[in-house]
């Protein structure tokens, strides 16, 4: 990790050490230049920026350059060691969150997979009607994705990927039993990558090598590169509901981990403090045939091409898909894998699973989070 990273982890610390550096300096009345100087910067001008960032807080002292600091102005190693093992510290509790948000966010998308692989088959029987279907072709599966290097990246409708079973696009045949592939991840160049997919009778998803697809990345490729994606309120979770199959809950978190509601799919209600709230009607009305006037957008985060992880490419790596509404007052929310974000950083919430964005834009549209993460009721249909 870089230091300007790790400073962003732990803003405070950072900046109790730059406070700690000017007050040391304008306590011996020095200009940050005498000071590089006593330090023993050839390249004054260097000196100078770094002092700089150390007193803003954009960067902390490290290496040798913490004893020589101190001994410039006077001070005990001591002190400027405690608050660096504060900050030490600090930081490696921020990675250990973000390491685990990133695990539970993951196993979001393992659970859709695993959906998935459960309900392969019922999907197939009615890929007929799915298919024949706009709106529910349009469902999306996040969890579901093509990633070539060099190509391109997107995730796959519902649809997309029916189709690619049908057709023979997305199946690996092999003697022991076909193998239906749910996600493609890799480089066509270097052969290397990893497909996953499931198989009759077998529980859990399989992996193969990229090679097992050769001769089909073409069309893969094709779909990979498609033009702007349907919206659709619905999500996979909501068909294999409506399909008459059992799905668990979808709980809506806020960052500390209190519930604060959860969707239940059968009966088309959301669950809060506040008692049942009935979305039959607001499914039917506002993502249904037509859309009404509920207005979806979905993005795709960071879309670009990469070479790898080490690409200079790397800030257009294809991220996902967000799903994006406006609330009441017109203020942009965001919904990825696992989580949902507001316009402020205090609004975020965490998804146990992979909502039903029509459920999240009822949500959005009737509910208002307060700084402090609570809801309180519009007016409005419910």
């Amino acid at each position: 990790m870089t230091w300007g990273k790790a400073v962003l982890l732990a803003p405070e610390e950072s900046k109790r050490i730059g406070h700690w550096v000017h007050r040391g300096r304008v306590q011996l009345s020095l200009s940050r230049r005498e000071l590089a100087q006593q330090m023993g910067y050839r390249n004054l001008d260097k000196g100078c920026s770094r002092l700089a960032d150390w007193e803003a807080g954009r960067d902390v002292p490290r290496g040798d350059r913490v004893e020589v600091l101190c001994r410039a102005l006077g001070q005990e190693l001591g002190e400027l060691q405690v608050l660096l093992n504060d900050f030490s510290a600090a930081v490696a509790q921020q990675e250990a969150a973000a390491e685990q948000e990133q695990l539970r966010r993951q196993a979001v998308d393992l659970a859709a997979l695993k959906l998935l692989t459960k309900h392969h088959r019922l999907l197939l029987d009615h890929a007929k009607t799915i298919l024949e279907d706009p709106f529910l072709a349009a469902i999306r599966v996040p969890a579901v994705s093509i990633q070539l290097a060099y190509l391109g990246a997107r995730s796959l409708r519902l649809g997309e990927l029916l189709g690619g079973w049908l057709e023979g696009s997305l199946v690996i045949f092999e003697e022991s039993g076909d193998l239906y592939v749910l996600r493609v991840a890799g480089s066509p160049l270097s052969g290397r990558g990893q497909v996953l997919g499931v198989s009759e009778g077998v529980e859990d998803f399989q992996a193969r090598g990229l090679t097992a697809l050769q001769g089909r990345l073409g069309s893969l490729l094709k779909s990979a590169h498609r033009g702007p994606l349907e919206e659709t309120g619905w999500s996979l979770s909501q068909l294999i509901a409506d399909l008459g199959e059992p799905v668990e809950d979808a709980v809506l978190h806020d960052q500390s981990g209190k519930e604060l509601g959860r969707y239940q799919h059968r009966e088309r209600q959301f669950v809060n403090a506040s008692g049942a709230h009935d979305l039959s009607v607001w499914l039917n009305q506002k993502t249904g045939r037509p859309f009404g006037d509920w207005h979806p957008q979905w993005k795709s985060t960071g879309k670009g091409l990469t070479i790898g992880q080490l690409s200079p490419l790397r800030r257009g790596v294809w991220r996902g898909d967000s799903f994006q509404i406006a609330d009441a007052e017109g203020r942009i929310w965001k919904a990825l894998s696992g989580r949902l974000e507001g316009p402020r950083p205090q609004l975020r919430y965490r998804l146990s699973a992979h909502f039903p964005p029509a459920v999240l834009a009822w949500w959005v549209s009737h509910w208002t989070a307060d700084a402090f993460g609570g809801m309180e009721t519009q007016q409005g249909e419910e």
